[in-house]
């Protein structure tokens, strides 16, 4: 299967920051932003652009967060930025659906972030830090074994750990809705 590349639809501008956010949070996003569209990268809508703050702001204000998109809206995007703003973080993505995975890790390549899929660096974890993963992919039954929440642990330990997202199956009966869930336990 091809991977499209992601393309920004309208302009939308960075919605206001919250008050623990740090200022330059929103020029780090505008930055990560132009990395992946080009000069005019912007948000597809006030939803992902929202949603995308949150999660960049969500290490320090510890909150939950739920987004609820459907396909085309830009959920990709939101796996993307705090690899580009954190990037001396790894982030973690639990991926629900091996084919979800092998399209993620493609287009993650496509935009240069370095990632792996846990199942090939679970017995080489350390060196995967190492090497500088931004992004490590699980799938939603690997992520609850105990190697897994060794790494995980080691992360936080070594104060790596930017936040960890979870892709959802469907949430309800409608077609191609997807819910977003990020939080750090």
């Amino acid at each position: 299967m091809a991977v499209t590349p992601l393309q920004p639809r309208s302009a939308m501008p960075l919605p206001p920051l919250p008050a623990h956010v740090s200022p330059d949070l929103g020029a780090k996003a505008q930055a990560a932003l132009r990395h992946l569209f080009g000069p005019n990268g912007q948000f597809k809508s006030t939803t992902q652009a929202n949603a995308a703050m949150a999660i960049l702001a969500q290490p320090a204000s510890k909150a939950s967060i739920l987004c609820v998109l459907p396909t085309g809206a830009g959920k990709a995007l939101l796996n993307m930025l705090p690899c580009l703003v954190e990037p001396t973080k790894v982030m973690v993505l639990v991926v629900p659906y091996v084919a979800l995975t092998g399209d993620t890790v493609r287009r993650l390549k496509q935009f240069r972030i370095k990632c792996a899929e846990w199942k090939q660096i679970k017995t080489s974890y350390r060196s995967a830090i190492d090497r500088e993963t931004r992004l490590v992919l699980v799938s939603a039954e690997e992520a609850s074994s105990v190697e897994f929440l060794k790494f995980t642990k080691l992360l936080c330990s070594l104060n790596s750990l930017s936040l960890a997202l979870c892709l959802m199956k469907p949430i309800s009966s409608a077609p191609r809705r997807h819910t977003v869930h990020t939080g750090i336990h």
